[in-house]
């Protein structure tokens, strides 16, 4: 039985998959996905979103948990809320990854078949707004039609 619905699809990556894909298979987006998820794997050896103490090379952006900060590469910290960092989190474990608002909803709240994703946009409004105030530069990006990305750039 194939499951090709937002649902399941939802159900799959909160259940933990690294990648959710159905049949037929697009092969030149298996191997890109393939790729990412190996960089990953290769990367600070950090998968469940958490910034780790011994990485040799430095993350260009890091999510300080002690602190609920997120921090720029020249060290400049914003301070979060909960809602901020669990957010930024979910981006923060994939960069360049696209995340569905629908997908996010199901992670920082319970899944529901018809998720108000408008409670994303209040965490995210309210974020932007104190990066602003604070002329932080936030590395996530708002894909129409799409979702939204964390950027490590």
């Amino acid at each position: 039985m194939i499951l090709s619905g937002q649902p399941e699809r939802l159900r799959g990556l909160t259940l933990g998959a690294d990648i959710y894909m159905v049949k037929p298979v697009n092969f030149a987006r298996l191997a890109e996905e393939i790729d990412t998820l190996w960089a990953r794997i290769q990367g600070d050896g950090a998968s469940d979103g958490t910034v780790s103490q011994n990485a040799t090379p430095p993350q260009k952006w890091s999510l300080d948990a002690p602190a609920s900060c997120l921090v720029d590469p020249d060290g400049k910290a914003l301070r979060l809320t909960a809602q901020e960092f669990a957010l930024l989190q979910i981006l923060y474990r994939n960069p360049s990854q696209v995340y569905a608002k629908e997908i996010l909803h199901d992670q920082l709240f319970e899944y529901d078949e018809h998720p108000e994703t408008h409670r994303v946009d209040v965490i995210l409004s309210r974020l932007r707004k104190k990066a602003r105030d604070q002329h932080f530069r936030l590395p996530i990006r708002a894909i129409f039609g799409k979702g939204i990305v964390f950027i490590d750039s």
